[in-house]
């Protein structure tokens, strides 16, 4: 398994970093390994925050319908899915207007 660090100036600074981890083929343990340090940060990060800092989302919004679904679609082709990537936009479109991200 590859785990790779990136930034991003689109992303709030309150956000740090994005951990990308790639292994060959389905790791069911990484995922639900990512899926508890990605809450575990979460939850931390939002106890201590004290109050809201104003921050243009919209970035963020197109990068999560437009980047993220391009890459899933990428990744499922590995995968040897096809799933079309107007799909994957159309699932993110859905998560970002009902305020799941």
């Amino acid at each position: 398994m590859s785990i790779t660090k990136i930034q991003h100036s689109y992303l709030p600074v309150f956000w740090g970093p994005i951990w990308l981890g790639e292994s060959k083929g389905i790791d069911l343990d990484m995922i639900r390994r990512r899926r508890d340090y990605a809450w575990f940060s979460y939850k931390q990060l939002a106890e201590q925050i004290k109050e809201k800092s104003p921050f243009d989302y919209k970035p963020v919004q197109e990068h999560m319908i437009f980047g993220a679904s391009r890459s899933e679609h990428l990744m499922f082709n590995k995968m040897g899915l096809t799933v079309p990537a107007e799909a994957q936009a159309a699932f993110f479109s859905v998560m970002v207007s009902a305020g799941v991200w």
